[in-house]
């Protein structure tokens, strides 16, 4: 992969296609089956996760930011100083969360992803970038 290709460019693009729920190698390529994540691209063939619990650092971390709103919210008071606005808060934070599970599924992925490209380590099975002209 060409340097070039590692600066905020790829950093924006593999993470807009992982928010999509899409490879974030080759953008054309589904991560996610119903509520499963897909061994690999459709697409291109680049395994999504090389060993188990590779995108769990990322998924625990995107998973803990509504819940930690929640936890501001109610800490602060606003469910009992206002328990109209609390309840909606609270009831549209945890639709958000449920809503967008997948979403932030794939951000993790792209994350794991981008630091998989950064780390070039040579045994990985990351296939050459689509724009190369290289095969596949």
């Amino acid at each position: 992969m060409e340097d070039h290709r590692l600066g905020w460019t790829l950093i924006g693009t593999a993470l807009g296609r992982g928010l999509r729920k899409r490879c974030p190698h080759c953008g054309q390529g589904r991560l996610l089956s119903g509520w499963s994540v897909l061994e690999r691209c459709p697409a291109c063939g680049l395994v999504f996760t090389r060993e188990p619990g590779d995108t769990w650092a990322f998924t625990i971390f995107l998973n803990r930011l509504p819940v930690a709103v929640m936890v501001v919210l109610i800490y602060f008071g606003v469910l009992g100083s206002y328990p109209v606005v609390g309840v909606t808060l609270l009831a549209s934070t945890a639709v958000l969360a449920i809503v967008t599970t997948h979403n932030r599924t794939g951000a993790g992925i792209a994350l794991n992803y981008l630091l998989r490209v950064y780390s070039r380590d040579p045994a990985d099975p990351i296939p050459p970038h689509p724009g190369d002209g290289a095969p596949r």
